[in-house]
């Protein structure tokens, strides 16, 4: 796969890489697998705690800029319709 980085995602990358410890050569496939297992780890957790925690405790420990908790309370009545 080919993509081009911009200077601000090719600067998150290279953090990544230094967080993550990465000294080999190709190391670009290893920072974008572990976001992506962090993100998915993230939002099964999340929905894993939401029996065990309520909403805005939930909404204060998971959301990140990746994906945000958003809650609704809707009423209908026949007479809004």
């Amino acid at each position: 796969m080919r993509y081009r980085l911009d200077d601000d995602r090719l600067r998150k990358m290279d953090r990544a890489r230094d967080v993550l410890g990465i000294e080999k050569e190709r190391w670009r496939a290893d920072v974008l697998d572990a976001a992506l297992n962090h993100l998915l780890e993230s939002y099964e957790n999340m929905d894993e705690g939401r029996s065990e925690y309520d909403p805005e405790t939930i909404k204060d420990l998971c959301n990140t800029s990746a994906f945000r908790l958003y809650y609704r309370t809707d009423i209908e009545s026949p007479r809004n319709r």
